[in-house]
């Protein structure tokens, strides 16, 4: 026998009428989830696809989202770029990770950049690796352009790098030249090679160490100085390393390519080596000791001495950070420069016998061939422009 209950005939069929419109309901909800979980996607691709990486940018690649065009340089960046500027001209734009860049690859362009453009760009990136050595950016080179960037640069001016001031120490540059030749001219008796590169940066460091403090710190005969020497050497090689983190900056906290613990270990012992140069002339100021018997100032002094009383002035005084921060400015900066611009220029007239030739001979006539040079002052006209 069948029995059949109608009230749950009744009860059934209103299940099915009410999943029929749940199900009705839900098409539209969704049609709708599905569009919103798309619109990062096609946000995404709008990026990829435009022609432009901000704003009124300059043409160029486009790039990656996050890492922008880095997966696609080389560690030949001026290769790189050079072949980015045949394809989108003479000024582009690229995203560096996450960090615009804007390219310059022709005088023209530069010299409407650095010449007529030159406050817009005056003010440098900071780097972590940066921040860290000059002290969170206190010294004149990475200072942004205003009035600490403005009294910095009269100081040196006025103070070191007049002219009376580059007299004063014509001593040490020519006991440092002196040194340098004499040490060619015992290689080239005894038929040994000699290192350019750390030669003239023993010259240049102490130059700097005589302007800085009134002393020849880089000593290669003394450990105090060979220690200096690689302690310098290992900033200059953080610094100038490319760092992720500073061009993806949620990568700040993981410190991928360990840098920033790097530099910070490298950059403790170059505060104590700075706070020990600081102490100690204090001590000397309170003896009364004379540092330099022709009365020149060198940088040390200018900075403790100076006191402002103008209400227009932003700096009344030097305080100690602001002194190690440009310690820090002459020592890494104002070495390595120009060892590199003398060992690159003589590799270029090494690398051209016409120009060689052009450079002996005007040397065989201005200093001459019995190495007493008569005019200290003199200069030669000769240059290794490429043709």
């Amino acid at each position: 026998m069948l029995y059949i209950s109608l009230p749950k005939i009744r009860i059934a069929t209103e299940r099915v009428l009410s999943m029929e419109n749940l199900s009705n309901l839900m098409t539209p909800i969704t049609t709708i989830s599905a569009l919103v979980s798309l619109l990062p996607l096609l946000l995404l691709l709008r990026r990829l696809l435009r022609p432009k990486n901000w704003t009124n940018s300059p043409p160029g690649p486009t790039g990656w989202p996050v890492v922008g065009y880095l997966p696609r340089l080389t560690d030949r960046l001026h290769e790189d770029l050079h072949h980015l500027a045949r394809t989108y001209g003479p000024l582009f734009s690229l995203r560096m990770g996450q960090r615009p860049a804007i390219v310059v690859s022709s005088p023209d362009v530069a010299r409407e950049v650095l010449k007529h453009k030159d406050l817009t760009f005056s003010s440098r990136t900071i780097t972590e690796a940066v921040r860290c050595v000059t002290y969170d950016a206190t010294s004149l080179v990475f200072v942004p352009y205003g009035a600490r960037w403005r009294l910095l640069r009269k100081i040196l001016t006025t103070e070191l790098f007049s002219t009376r001031a580059i007299e004063l120490l014509q001593p040490a540059r020519k006991k440092q030249v002196r040194g340098l030749l004499k040490m060619m001219y015992s290689s080239w008796q005894t038929k040994t090679p000699v290192n350019i590169c750390d030669s003239t940066f023993v010259v240049s460091a102490n130059l700097v160490s005589n302007l800085v403090c009134s002393k020849t710190l880089f000593d290669d005969t003394k450990k105090e100085g060979r220690e200096l020497k690689e302690m310098v050497w290992e900033i200059l090689e953080v610094v100038g390393a490319p760092n992720l983190a500073d061009l993806i900056p949620f990568l700040k906290v993981l410190d991928p390519q360990g840098l920033k613990r790097r530099v910070s270990k490298v950059v403790k012992k170059f505060d104590d080596f700075f706070e020990s140069l600081i102490d100690e002339r204090l001590e000397e100021r309170k003896r009364g000791v004379k540092i330099n018997e022709n009365g020149r100032l060198d940088m040390l002094d200018v900075f403790l001495n100076y006191r402002s009383d103008k209400k227009d002035d932003e700096m009344r005084e030097f305080s100690r950070v602001d002194i190690k921060g440009m310690l820090s400015d002459m020592f890494v900066a104002g070495t390595d420069t120009s060892s590199s611009t003398v060992e690159w220029g003589l590799a270029e007239i090494l690398c051209r016998p016409r120009v060689y030739k052009k450079v002996i001979a005007e040397l065989d006539e201005v200093v001459g061939r019995t190495g007493r040079w008569k005019n200290p002052t003199s200069r030669t006209s000769a240059t290794s422009k490429r043709r």
